[in-house]
């Protein structure tokens, strides 16, 4: 029987991982949903109701019929909460709307950008919005007085309407999650938190990167672990699965240990790395000749095109661009090419 790694493969080897609009981003998450359970740890459509308490803070879970939000819808909260703090660091205006391509936040997030890829996008954004969260947690010095989803909204770009692979998305973020980038309360994480296969581990990383910030180790009983990752079943699988962890040690950063059931999460030493995991095979050389290159179009060059082409979309034309030079050398300077070909583009259509 195969034995299943703790850590999926790189899917796109070949690919700069997590390359932003802004130069030198990297994946950061918001300190509250490091600390506290707001996402299921399950794969399937959860719909029960779910109530955290511990001291003065209270957190309700509240699903749509389409389920309950997950540790991996997650993910792309954490690549807009990245492309946001990017432009805040680097001294540009920030807002809760946050615009971005389907395929480079599914390849940022060692993501399939198959069809199913972007099926599970949409499914994912459906469950953010849909998931309602009441809580006395505060974000910014300020607690929420009512309640609220991670995301207000979400607006879809196809190639085609409705039956047109997804080209590009516009998220607008809950004043929760806007107020901790606003006040700097984030986290930046490990690239590999994004290749771990358990929801658990992905949680107990979270915690740790929360908890390890300013002491070199934390310590938590099991039993209290087991609410704070909202692990649903018996503690005694949840010893069952740190027990494996401590094991391999595969998670990015950090060791784990257990002892008379008290978990201690430890910042990994830098002379001490983590075992070599088994890696999938390289893709066959043909193949990855057929994939096609990255191409990066600048958010100040995005901002010109509505003066180069009135009433188009934006992202429509950079999907556009993207497909037609996909198999063609790369420009000297992209955004230069990308500008000079719009206008030719659009020259006798309609938008």
């Amino acid at each position: 029987m195969d034995v299943i790694q703790p850590l999926i493969p790189l899917r796109h080897p070949n690919r700069d991982f997590f390359v932003l609009d802004i130069a030198a981003a990297s994946p950061r998450g918001d300190m509250a949903g490091m600390e506290f359970p707001f996402f299921a740890l399950g794969t399937q459509p959860d719909a029960r109701e779910r109530e955290y308490r511990r001291g003065d803070v209270i957190l309700r879970v509240i699903p749509s019929v389409r389920g309950m939000a997950t540790v991996f819808d997650r993910d792309i909260l954490l690549y807009c909460i990245s492309q946001l703090m990017a432009r805040k660091n680097a001294g540009l205006p920030i807002g809760k709307v946050v615009q971005f391509n389907a395929y480079d936040m599914l390849v940022s997030t060692n993501r399939q950008t198959d069809g199913d890829g972007y099926k599970r996008l949409e499914q994912a954004l459906t469950r953010l919005r849909g998931t309602t969260f009441q809580t006395t947690i505060k974000t910014g010095g300020q607690a929420n007085a009512r309640v609220f989803g991670m995301i207000e909204s979400a607006d879809i770009l196809r190639k085609e309407p409705v039956s047109g692979r997804m080209v590009a998305v516009e998220v607008v973020l809950s004043d929760f999650l806007f107020r901790a980038i606003e006040s700097n309360q984030v986290l930046p994480i490990h690239r590999d938190y994004f290749r771990l296969r358990s929801p658990v581990d992905r949680r107990l990383y979270e915690l740790a990167r929360k908890h390890c910030g300013s002491q070199p180790q934390w310590s938590i009983t099991l039993d209290l672990l087991k609410d704070k990752v909202a692990f649903s079943s018996n503690v005694r699988k949840l010893r069952a699965h740190v027990r494996q962890l401590a094991a391999s040690q595969h998670l990015p950063d950090y060791t784990v240990e257990i002892a008379d059931d008290v978990v201690t999460l430890r910042a990994r030493a830098e002379e001490s790395p983590a075992p070599p995991l088994a890696e999938a095979p390289p893709p066959p050389a043909a193949k990855t000749a057929e994939m096609p290159r990255r191409i990066l179009i600048s958010a100040a060059a995005m901002e010109r095109v509505g003066d180069l082409a009135p009433g188009w979309d934006k992202y429509y034309l950079e999907a556009a661009y993207r497909d037609y030079f996909a198999d063609k050398d790369p420009a000297k300077n992209e955004d230069a090419r990308f500008l000079a070909w719009v206008p030719s583009f659009v020259k006798g259509r309609k938008p």
